[in-house]
């Protein structure tokens, strides 16, 4: 059974209006502070998917590296044996000779 509301004089109803007022500024802050806990949630994950892109980048940059002295290695090898080729032939040139 409900009862009937009070009849509120000037005061009264500015007394409530403080009270909404109240609970509205209490709903808004608890809302703005959710707000910002989930933004700070989406800035760690951004933060960990700048981070594990780095980690990624920074493996592919010195498999690069590694690949360019592996290149770098190989064209030497090849130098070195055209190198010792030709005086193996040079030798053998020099060998039957005598």
């Amino acid at each position: 059974m409900t009862t009937p509301r009070p009849t509120s004089s000037f005061y009264s109803d500015d007394f409530e209006f403080q009270g909404l007022l109240q609970r509205l500024s209490q709903v808004t802050w608890e809302q703005e502070i959710r707000t910002i806990h989930t933004l700070e949630e989406e800035k760690r994950y951004w933060q960990q998917q700048l981070f594990k892109g780095h980690d990624e980048w920074s493996s592919i940059y010195d498999a690069v590296q590694v690949r360019d002295v592996l290149v770098l290695m190989r064209r030497v090898l090849q130098e070195n044996k055209i190198k010792g080729e030709t005086e193996r032939q040079k030798w053998m040139a020099n060998s039957t000779v005598i």
